[in-house]
């Protein structure tokens, strides 16, 4: 097999697939927040929801962006009667 060296032409390819990559990603990654807002609405309706009840423990930087572990940890009697039903994570 034979290697040639890179032209201009492969030159530009490669700096345009990077600059649409630079504006493309960002858009692709991050929530919507008024779409995440809705759904914790449809969810909950106008109920207030308290704080300090769920830890969360999220890794800052994750090794695969499309698997990111978490552990939940909740503040909750876990009886019959008192007991957590459901956990939505929005990201």
């Amino acid at each position: 097999m034979k290697f040639t060296e890179p032209t201009r032409r492969d030159a530009l390819t490669l700096a345009a697939i990077a600059g649409l990559t630079a504006v493309l990603a960002p858009k692709m990654v991050f929530a919507d927040e008024a779409a995440v807002a809705a759904e914790i609405k449809k969810l909950y309706g106008d109920k207030k929801l308290d704080s300090g009840k769920i830890k969360l423990d999220v890794p800052e930087i994750a090794e695969n962006g499309l698997v990111v572990p978490i552990n939940i940890e909740i503040d909750s009697p876990m009886t019959d009667a008192d007991y957590v039903k459901a956990v939505h994570v929005f990201a």
